[in-house]
C-alpha cells in the first residue's frame, strides 16, 4: 500500500459520499469499473486512512480477513482521485498510463 485519498478543502468521508459508490463487502477486485479503482475506508479507531488499491494484490492485503479493523470498500473514477489532490507520484502512475484511467 502507498497511495491514500487526502482531498483538499473536505474530509475523505465527504470525497467518498461524493464522488465514490459504496459498494457491498462481497465486491471482488475483477468487479471494478474500468476506469475506476476501489478505495478502502479503513477504521483505525483515532483516525480514517482511505487506502487506494492499484492492484488486486493491495486489494487483497487491504481486506484481510486476519485485520478486524472496520472497512467500507467504495469504487472511485481514476479521474476524480487526480483531480482531488492526491500524491504526485499516484498522478505520474496514471499520466504515465501504468494506472489505467
Amino acid at each position: 500500500m502507498g497511495f491514500y485519498v487526502n482531498p483538499t478543502g473536505k474530509s475523505k468521508e465527504q470525497f467518498l459520499r461524493e464522488k465514490g459508490v459504496a459498494v457491498p463487502r462481497t465486491f471482488k477486485w475483477t468487479d471494478t469499473p474500468k476506469g475506476s479503482l476501489p478505495v478502502v475506508l479503513i477504521d483505525n479507531g483515532y483516525m480514517t486512512a482511505a487506502a487506494i488499491t492499484c492492484s488486486e494484490n493491495d486489494f487483497k492485503d487491504c481486506m484481510s480477513i486476519r485485520d478486524e479493523r472496520p472497512r467500507q470498500i467504495y469504487t472511485v473514477r481514476v479521474a476524480d482521485l487526480v483531480a482531488y489532490g492526491n500524491d504526485k507520484f499516484f498522478n505520474q502512475l496514471v499520466q504515465e498510463g501504468a494506472i489505467a484511467a
